[in-house]
């Protein structure tokens, strides 16, 4: 059995983030992969161990921890302060024994971070040959890098240093704007709202069909693009500022209004948003002309940026893309443990498609959760009657949490562990985000019917990823798709269909009949604070805590 890591603490702030773990057998099987956030409740596991993930994955297995052959993480540390890291280092930190026991000596493989974020896609992909391109902040030397990748090898090609990171780039508007230092998603969210693109001459576009960024190169870029914003921002009173005890310090608090922003700071957000999108294609294209291959498996967080990966289906030079749905650093975990799959035994890990390879729950172990929190009003009914019930709940307005199956890996909620809601329902986008505590200003996706894709959007390409709420796509002038839609008019589809996602399908398939239209809002079933929901006890409690009119647990039934 290979274990893959990502997580790691080297005695200061920043180490790591998403830790994650993830289990392949000698045969080429995801047998099991989760994010320790979900076990732990501190959203993104910075600087831990993911210790609770491995016992999660050892569990799924049945297996015993000496059972463990390899141990690949995504990462490759060296030393710790001037100390070198060594195997032995390696297995006591994170099979420490006051866990786990008595381990065996599984080999230790640390893997170069991008190499891990591109195995996790495109050794997983299906696909013979690819162009595989990782995005996000930083590997360990560099932030974007380009592989080809044919049967089970993967070669990189070009890379690109840390100060022209992409994802730094719209990492740290979103910082700079209040939201944090995980806020990329929210940056793609605000940048519909701008209607002119600014000129940067910082971002410079090269002759030889790649890019670079005119800033210094002395460490990570945050300092030099916060004065690129200050240029272009000239709105003091959007810097509000309340202490935050967990940085001791005094931060920017986000705008849940979308009138807290200047025209400025949108257009700053749209301009980046371009940038992201026009570099990606761009670099995309020379990748192409060089290999000719067409189909693109991405990586890194960047991924996650759905108007990009739309644009590169539209184009001529890109017939069909994968990606992992844990593109972030989680999914290095998976990517790691992959490689050494190919790289050692010479197997290439079985193609992927299902996100849903988290813990799930029995009927028995859901009756006993309610047991111990001494709740008795849960209803026990068949799953047909659970999707009719749903449906019920869903047609005449109620917000409900759904939880089945087993959990989803990434971030993005796919229908095991989600929030539900009518689309039909006047306002219904401020009444989820109120719910959730999310900004206003934020779109939702929705989960729709792969029959009923091409009846209800338009401008949507179908490709690999269409699973995964990774594109976009413009709905028809049909109320409830423009009640949802964003300011752009576009929607994140999750194409849901039977074989991948027979439980939630039954629900959609019931809701089309009594609610007139066959897809519904699906957002993540946490609060804005907190991770998604992992176990009957987070979502009893999460169900409690928010305004959510009925819970499907399982085959359970909880109302208010």
């Amino acid at each position: 059995m290979i274990l893959g890591v990502n997580g790691y603490h080297l005695g200061k702030k920043g180490t790591s983030h998403d830790a994650s773990a993830a289990l392949f057998s000698l045969d080429g099987k995801l047998i099991a992969a989760a994010e320790e956030e979900r076990f732990t409740r501190n959203k993104h596991a910075e600087d831990v161990f993911p210790h609770n993930a491995i016992e999660y994955c050892l569990r799924e297995a049945h297996i015993a921890v000496d059972q463990v052959t390899d141990l690949a993480i995504g990462w490759n540390y060296t030393s710790k302060g001037e100390k070198p890291i060594t195997s032995e280092d390696f297995r006591n930190s994170y099979f420490p024994s006051t866990h786990f026991g008595k381990y065996g000596m599984p080999a230790v493989h640390s893997i170069d971070h991008h190499l891990a974020h591109a195995s996790s896609s495109y050794l997983l992909s299906g696909f013979d040959e690819a162009n595989v391109i990782v995005v996000d902040g930083k590997g360990e030397d560099s932030s974007t890098s380009l592989f080809v990748g044919s049967e089970k090898k993967l070669e990189k090609v070009q890379s690109f240093p840390v100060k022209d990171s992409l994802g730094f780039l719209m990492e740290e508007l979103g910082n700079y704007l209040g939201m944090g230092f995980f806020a990329a998603g929210k940056v793609m969210g605000l940048a519909s709202y701008g209607k002119n693109q600014i000129k940067i001459p910082e971002v410079q576009l090269t002759p030889d069909g790649y890019f670079r960024f005119d800033i210094p190169d002395d460490g990570l870029p945050y300092h030099s693009w916060n004065k690129i914003f200050d240029e272009h921002i000239h709105a003091p009173h959007e810097s509000k500022f309340a202490f935050d005890p967990k940085l001791n310090r005094f931060s920017k608090v986000p705008s849940s209004n979308l009138k807290d922003f200047s025209e400025e700071t949108l257009d700053v957000a749209l301009t980046v948003q371009k940038i992201i999108e026009e570099i990606i294609l761009r670099i995309t294209e020379t990748l192409y002309k060089q290999t000719g291959i067409r189909k693109l498996c991405l990586s890194g967080g960047v991924a996650l940026n759905c108007p990009t990966n739309t644009r590169l289906l539209k184009t001529n030079f890109v017939d069909d893309i994968y990606i992992f749905p844990a593109a972030n650093d989680a999914g290095v975990s998976v990517g790691a443990a992959a490689h050494v799959l190919a790289d050692k035994y010479d197997i290439r890990s079985q193609k992927v498609d299902s996100p849903y390879v988290g813990p799930g729950f029995t009927d028995a172990e859901i009756g006993d959760a309610l047991k111990q929190l001494q709740i008795t009003n849960g209803e026990h009914k068949t799953p047909a009657e659970i999707a009719a019930l749903c449906a019920d709940d869903l047609a005449t307005g109620k917000i409900v949490g759904w939880f089945q199956g087993r959990m989803e890996m990434g971030p993005r909620a796919l229908g095991n562990r989600s929030i539900l809601a009518n689309p039909a329902i006047p306002d219904i986008l401020n009444t989820v985000n109120t719910v959730k505590g999310r900004e206003l200003w934020r779109p939702l996706a929705i989960a729709i019917l792969d029959q009923a894709v091409t009846e209800y959007l338009r401008n949507y390409t179908h490709s690999s990823i269409a699973p995964y709420m990774l594109t976009t796509a413009t709905g028809m002038s049909q109320f409830a798709l423009q009640n949802v839609a964003h300011v752009d008019g576009t929607t994140r589809p999750q194409v849901v269909t039977r074989e991948l996602s027979p439980t939630f399908y039954a629900m959609i398939s019931e809701f089309e009949k009594k609610g007139g239209v066959p897809f519904v809002i699906n957002t993540s079933f946490n609060r804005f604070d907190e991770p998604v929901v992992c176990s009957p006890r987070d979502a009893i409690k999460t169900f409690y805590s928010m305004g959510l009119h009925t819970l499907y647990l399982g085959n359970f039934i909880l109302r208010k």
